[in-house]
């Protein structure tokens, strides 16, 4: 059995046949590179299916969780040889566009890694859009981040998995400390644990650059609602006039200036607008 009649079921829409055949004939072919590459595209019809039903909200996270684990259980066994190859890539895509909602990503995440991409899935690129898309590697790291910072405080999470994650946050914040995303879930972790004011320096900088732009991306715009949140909590408003003249209105506005020099001058009350 052949790999290329695996990739003509699937050409026939037939993804449920070529899926049994390639696990029928694996054992038979389990160093077969195209054979390989075959069982996985097999596997990521199925998976696919998965998400896209998911993302149309016709799936709910406990079933997307119970159906699409096997799955991806399945490409680990078999594809540790593909790493880097395009069909290893695309399940990765898969995964990441799961991740808020399948239990099982952050597992997965750390059976993929983070270093083995191809040097296309390396590179930004442009849509049809003409808009700028990040890497498929930088997305799934701030997935891997996300999912970890958000399981963090959660007392039945797996503790490796978390330690794990925070490695590869640390990692990612020093090959790229100014990434607004990476440094807006830093300052999630810093409040988890108390720590306001690291929590605040962190914040500051995506507030900053998020004013070099016509308008308000989405990670400046959650680091805002955080920093509204964290203000709130320990009785610091978000005064009309800033700077305003509480002690600790003060000391937000001292932090702001020394990590934003450049935008001290832009304390400024804000019109409301309609944030996208």
């Amino acid at each position: 059995m052949s790999s290329s009649e695996i990739f003509a079921l699937r050409k026939q829409g037939r993804s449920t046949e070529a899926l049994e055949m390639a696990r029928a004939e694996h054992p038979n072919n389990a160093d077969d590179i195209w054979f390989l590459r075959a069982y996985a595209w097999a596997l990521y019809d199925h998976a696919k299916k998965l998400v896209d039903a998911y993302e149309a909200k016709q799936l709910s996270p406990t079933v997307l969780t119970g159906q699409l684990t096997p799955y991806m259980r399945e490409l680990a066994k078999i594809a540790s040889s593909l790493r880097g190859d395009s069909a290893f890539s695309q399940m990765l895509r898969l995964a990441g566009k799961a991740s808020k909602d399948w239990q099982g990503f952050l597992g997965f995440a750390r059976w993929a890694g983070v270093n083995d991409f191809s040097e296309e899935d390396k590179a930004s690129f442009v849509n049809d859009q003409g808009k700028t898309i990040d890497s498929l590697q930088k997305r799934f790291t701030r997935a891997i981040c996300r999912e970890t910072v958000n399981k963090a405080s959660d007392p039945q999470s797996d503790k490796e998995l978390i330690e794990w994650g925070l490695s590869i946050l640390e990692q990612a914040l020093r090959e790229e400390p100014n990434d607004q995303w990476l440094n807006y879930y830093q300052s999630k972790l810093h409040l988890a644990h108390g720590e306001a004011d690291l929590a605040i320096k962190r914040l500051v900088p995506v507030l900053c650059a998020s004013r070099e732009r016509p308008g308000p991306g989405p990670c400046s715009v959650k680091s805002s609602k955080l920093l509204g949140q964290r203000m709130r909590s320990v009785a610091m408003p978000m005064p009309r006039n800033w700077p305003g003249k509480s002690r600790r209105s003060q000391r937000f506005v001292s932090i702001w200036r020394s990590d934003c020099p450049s935008r001290a001058v832009s304390m400024r009350p804000h019109n409301k607008r309609v944030w996208h």
